[in-house]
Formats: C-alpha cells, structure tokens, sequence
C-alpha cells in the first residue's frame, strides 16, 4: 500500500532510463531510491553574480581571438550568459563571419558557443547566449571568437563580456 511518500507517477521514460522497465517494477519499488530534489543552485549564486568584458585584438585573420575575459587562478566560473560584439563600425568593404567561444586551457580546444554569424559593412555584430544552468568555466578558460570567413580589414576588434558567479577552487 502506498503512502504520503511513494511516488505515485513516474516521468514518461525514467523506468527505461533505470533500465528497469523489462524487470516489472512498479513506481513504489523504486520509492526510496528516487527521490525529488529541489535545485538550490540559483538561489545561492545569484547574489555573487559579476560581470567582466574586455576587447580582443583587430579581426585581421581567420582563427581564434581571444580576451582577457576568464577565471584567474584559484578560481571557477559558473557563467549565465555570454556576449560578443564588435567594436566599432567595420571598414568599407569588408566583413567577417565569427562564433562565440571558449577556449580551454585545460585541454586545449576550442567550444563553439555561438552559431556562426556573418557581419557586412556596414554594420556591427553582436552575438550571445544565456544558461539556464550555469555553464562552468575553469582556471585558464578565456572567452574568444573563431573568426570562419574574413573579407579585406575590417578594423574592428571584439568586446566579449560573461556573467557569471565566481567560486574558489
């Protein structure tokens, strides 16, 4: 017989997940080892919520720009969002194509964070993307761009920014 604590229900999928589908399990067998949690994440991390930007050298070849924008030593991130934008109005008859990214120190790679966004003259890029669960970022990890695609010189740099919650590692 069920009580107040047995799950009643079970999510669409979570007996396959637990590969306990084919063993005829009922939900209240599983009661005691699947329990809700309620994710505190948010709750304490918001209060410590920073933000930095800096700008990257001038587009001027395809490959990676990088900032200064990353954790320092001793330190994590837990990142909200992320921003790219350049820095001022491109040169006549020129552009770029760029992804946001992260390229880390750890294991030296480069994440595409971003789709690939192509910007013409005139006009300026501006490109980013929001966490709903932090993203994490280590010591070492800097915000960049990839830069796929470049047309003449376009004279602009990147400024990229990062929200996030800094914690000591």
């Amino acid at each position: 017989m069920a009580d107040a604590k047995t799950i009643q229900r079970l999510p669409v999928g979570l007996l396959d997940l637990l590969g306990m589908q084919s063993t005829g399990d009922t939900p209240h067998m599983i009661s005691g080892e699947v329990v809700p949690i309620v994710d505190l994440i948010n709750l304490y991390l918001t209060d410590r919520l920073a933000g930095q930007n800096a700008a990257t050298a001038n587009v001027a070849a395809v490959g990676s720009l990088l900032s200064t924008v990353g954790p320092g030593p001793g330190e994590q991130w837990m990142v909200y969002g992320l921003t790219g934008s350049s820095t001022g109005a491109l040169a006549a008859a020129t552009g770029f194509t760029a992804n946001l990214t992260i390229n880390r120190a750890s294991a030296g790679f480069v994440q595409f964070m971003t789709p690939p966004y192509a910007v013409a003259n005139p006009g300026l890029w501006a490109g980013g993307i929001s966490f709903d669960t932090p993203f994490i970022m280590r010591p070492g990890d800097k915000v960049g761009v990839w830069i796929s695609a470049i047309t003449g010189a376009p004279a602009s740099g990147i400024n990229c920014t990062a929200i996030y919650s800094a914690l000591r590692v």
